[in-house]
């Protein structure tokens, strides 16, 4: 993956998973005071400590685990081995559900 596709995978919100040398690594979103424009971006090893940061700059320059930056990570693996989700909202109409439910899809890259 590179820079730019990761920028455009941030800019639209999509939640990736990958994984490298062996451990799954996440990249998600949090809302710290519920407002979409202070959106931080979560970055962890499946489990593990979690870091905010606030651009894909930051993310792919100076985030490091096991000495090796989240750039250099996601520009060395194979395509397959990165996963995306989108997450829909949805509500159920006149329903038992909870008023707000949640699916999430996991996908592969066209070519993967």
């Amino acid at each position: 993956m590179t820079f730019e596709q990761l920028e455009n995978y941030i800019n639209i919100r999509n939640e990736i998973e990958f994984t490298y040398r062996g451990k799954k690594y996440s990249i998600t979103y949090w809302y710290p005071d519920d407002n979409e424009d202070n959106a931080l971006i979560s970055f962890c090893e499946f489990y593990k400590e979690t870091t905010e940061v606030k651009t894909a700059s930051d993310l792919w320059n100076n985030i490091y685990r096991d000495g090796v930056s989240v750039g250099e990570m996601l520009s060395s693996i194979k395509q397959e081995d990165i996963y995306f989700l989108i997450i829909f909202f949805y509500s159920f109409a006149n329903t038992k559900q909870k008023p707000e439910s949640r699916i999430t899809l996991t996908f592969r890259p066209h070519g993967a």
